[in-house]
Formats: structure tokens, C-alpha cells, sequence
């Protein structure tokens, strides 16, 4: 299951009822969109919602970025290696920054869809 925190509130409902069920979630915090910021660059700053890290991106990095926008996989696949490097350094950070125990839904930001690129890149290649 892939989701973000972005607007949404059932957090421990959720992750406890994907656990219980033995699905395994690829979560971002605030929003999908700090994916595509570790394409670019690494930053721990936290985000207020999906808007300002949209911002972020058009300011910083010049990258204009559209949601369900289909050239955006096109303009950040040279740079997967790249976000997925950063994405392990966020969440190591997190880890060291929030206390033991910290639900992954409290950390600011946050993403593991690395991990789940990681997995389909290996069964793409198993085919």
C-alpha cells in the first residue's frame, strides 16, 4: 500500500490494520512529493502539506512539478539512484533525531518509497 500523510489522520489505524494483515506500507510524510525533492537534492527541513513542497521544488530547484503530471517519471528517473541514497539518509536521521519507538507517521519528513522502487526494480528483473 502506498500513501502519505498529507490530510489524512488515521495513522495508527492504519499501520496497525496493515500489520495485522501483512501488508506492508511505503509511506511519505508530509506528502508523496519529498520523493521527488531527493531526486534533486537532500534536505530534513519538515513541510506543512503537498503545497509547500511543491514550492520547494519550483524555488529551489527550479523543477516545475503537476500531480498525476505523466512527464514526471521522464524528468527524475537519471536521479532514482540519487533519491534513493537520500531517502535511507532521511530516515536514518529521523531514527537518530525522534525518540526510540517514534511512529514513522510522526516523523517530518519522511519516505520509504525507496524501498518499494527497490522491490519492483528486482521483480522486473526476475521476469
Amino acid at each position: 500500500m502506498v500513501y502519505d500523510k498529507d490530510g489524512y489522520t488515521l495513522h495508527p489505524q492504519t499501520f496497525d490494520e496493515a500489520h495485522a494483515s501483512n501488508v506492508r506500507i511505503a509511506f511519505s510524510s508530509i506528502s508523496f512529493e519529498y520523493w521527488i525533492v531527493l531526486h534533486f537534492g537532500y534536505t530534513t527541513r519538515p513541510f506543512t502539506d503537498s503545497a509547500d513542497i511543491i514550492r520547494y521544488l519550483e524555488t529551489t530547484y527550479g523543477y516545475r512539478y503537476g500531480k498525476g503530471d505523466p512527464l514526471t517519471y521522464a524528468g527524475t528517473k537519471a536521479f532514482i539512484a540519487d533519491a534513493k541514497l537520500r531517502a535511507s539518509q532521511c530516515r536514518d536521521y529521523q531514527r537518530q533525531s525522534n525518540p526510540p519507538g517514534t511512529p514513522v507517521y510522526e516523523m517530518n519528513p519522511w519516505t520509504d518509497v525507496d524501498e518499494l522502487v527497490e522491490r519492483i526494480e528486482r521483480l522486473a528483473l526476475e521476469a
